[in-house]
C-alpha cells in the first residue's frame, strides 16, 4: 500500500530567528497528517464504532520520536509520507517522513495506544480493532 501524502506549506510564523521550522511545529504537521488520512479513510473518532464492535474506542499518542536530518524553510512545500510501521495488540507506530524537494528532512515516529474511556474514570489500553486496522493497511 502506498504511503498517505500529506502536503505542508511553511508559513512565516512556523520559522525561528535561525530562518528554520521551530521544532515543535514538526509535531503539529503529523498531526494535522494524521488527522487527514483519517478523514480520507473515513474514521471518525471515539464515535466511531467498527462492525460487531462496540462505541468508544479511540487511540492517543503514547511515545514520539524525530530524528531530524535537516530542516525546512519560509515558503518550503514539505511532503509527509504516513506509513504505519508496525501493529502490536493495543498499539501501533505510524512513521512520518517529512521531506522538502524529494529530501527526507525529518522522521517521526509515534507510538498510539488504543483506548475505551467510560465516564469519570481515565481511558483503559484496550486492542486495536481489525476493522481499524484494516482502514490504514499493512505495517511496511
Amino acid at each position: 500500500m502506498a504511503p498517505f501524502v500529506h502536503d505542508v506549506r511553511v508559513r512565516y510564523g512556523e520559522v525561528d530567528m535561525q530562518g528554520v521550522v521551530f521544532n515543535a511545529h514538526y509535531l503539529a504537521w503529523v498531526d494535522d497528517a494524521m488527522s487527514a488520512w483519517l478523514d480520507a479513510v473515513g474514521y471518525r473518532g471515539a464515535s466511531w464504532a467498527p462492525p460487531d464492535e462496540e462505541q468508544g474506542w479511540d487511540f492517543m499518542v503514547r511515545h514520539a520520536t524525530l530524528d531530524w536530518r535537516g530542516s525546512a524553510a519560509f515558503g518550503d512545500h514539505a511532503r509527509i509520507a504516513c506509513t504505519v510501521s508496525r501493529w502490536g495488540t493495543t498499539s501501533f507506530d505510524v512513521a512520518f517522513a517529512i521531506g522538502v524537494g524529494g529530501e527526507v528532512l525529518v522522521d517521526v515516529v509515534l507510538t498510539y495506544v488504543g483506548v475505551r474511556s467510560s465516564p469519570g474514570a481515565p481511558p483503559q489500553p484496550a486492542p486495536v480493532p481489525d476493522a481499524f486496522r484494516s482502514l490504514l493497511g499493512p505495517a511496511t
